[in-house]
């Protein structure tokens, strides 16, 4: 498949392009094409931004199985239509958008500079491509952690308050927290925020005891500029196959530590809650807790095999159970990558 990639970048002494390329800023291989355009060469070019996009394919190779890489520093108000037009494109097939203030910014441009032919910088550029791809399985982990950081904040409080004896401390602290949940940020929403973030479309919302699909999480998208947001199954089969991810150990484990399950694989692609019980349903049992019953052994309603501070101990555990299995997949498409 014969590549292109477009690299939209600034104008500055850090993001110069390697010198081989001279005043033409395109090279060529056997499958490749480069092109590297300055971000104010589109912002001037006028509002024309369909004959804009012409203008620039004229120097990509015409081929049935061109496939369109972009990256791109930012995305300026002004050339937002341009990307519109340019993500439009059948051979389009992915727009990366990169930062200065990202940590690999400095060595892939210094990388890109030292190319000292057109073969090379493909190589140079397929390499960012992979690293880059991994950063929509890092935002939704980073999102999802951070849906239970209140959770585990105030979990840690009560158990401390429990080892001191501070009993009704820890009472009125539930109370609060039951007082903030009622407002639509429940332990077990959050919860359900993760199952939308790990699955997206795929489980049947509102149905069989599963509550509504939020609303309120946004997911990257494949296109930067419009287009849905993918899930994190779905940018694992993107770019690895179905096939390859359900067959991982790491992707069943995270399933079922989140109480869900993948139905027919091949057929619908369509997932499920577990019927065993889990953390959804405990979650669910300690929101409907009267706080006046709340300590360490109380027995909650469907859990009564523990008391209560063994339960909240076990949340502690789950959740740095949640954040190994996310490191442990991201970790495989790490070594993948940089192989």
């Amino acid at each position: 498949m014969n590549k292109c990639f477009i690299f939209f970048h600034k104008d500055t002494e850090k993001e110069k392009p390697p010198p081989f390329l001279k005043e033409s800023c395109y090279c060529e291989d056997i499958k490749t094409q480069c092109i590297f355009i300055p971000l104010i060469d589109i912002i001037d070019y006028g509002d024309n931004p369909q004959k804009q996009w012409q203008e620039i394919k004229k120097k990509i190779i015409s081929s049935e199985t061109l496939t369109i890489l972009v990256f791109s520093h930012g995305l300026q108000e002004i050339a937002i239509e341009f990307f519109k037009e340019l993500e439009k494109d059948n051979s389009f097939s992915l727009h990366l958008d990169y930062s200065g203030g990202d940590p690999s910014y400095t060595p892939m441009w210094e990388q890109i500079r030292k190319a000292e032919d057109c073969s090379r910088l493909a190589q140079v550029l397929e390499y960012w491509r992979k690293y880059y791809l991994i950063d929509p399985y890092r935002r939704i982990k980073h999102r999802a952690i951070n849906l239970f950081g209140p959770l585990t904040i105030s979990t840690q409080h009560i158990l401390e308050l429990w080892d001191k004896k501070e009993f009704l401390n820890a009472k009125n602290i539930f109370k609060e927290l039951k007082e903030e949940w009622a407002s639509g940020r429940s332990p077990s929403s959050e919860l359900t925020r993760l199952w939308y973030m790990l699955i997206g479309n795929k489980l049947d919302w509102n149905k069989n005891d599963i509550p509504e699909k939020p609303n309120d999480v946004s997911l990257p998208k494949k296109k930067v500029i419009e287009g849905e947001g993918l899930s994190f199954y779905d940018w694992l089969s993107e770019y690895h196959g179905k096939s390859k991810v359900n067959e991982l150990k790491e992707w069943e484990s995270i399933l079922a530590h989140v109480q869900l399950i993948h139905l027919n694989i091949i057929e619908d692609d369509k997932f499920d809650r577990s019927c065993s019980s889990g953390m959804f349903d405990f979650l669910k049992a300690l929101e409907k807790l009267d706080h006046e019953k709340f300590g360490p052994d109380e027995k909650i309603r469907g859990f009564q095999e523990r008391g209560l501070k063994e339960e909240l101990n076990n949340v502690l555990e789950w959740f740095n159970e949640l954040n190994d299995l996310f490191e442990k997949i991201i970790n495989l498409w790490v070594k993948e990558s940089s192989s």
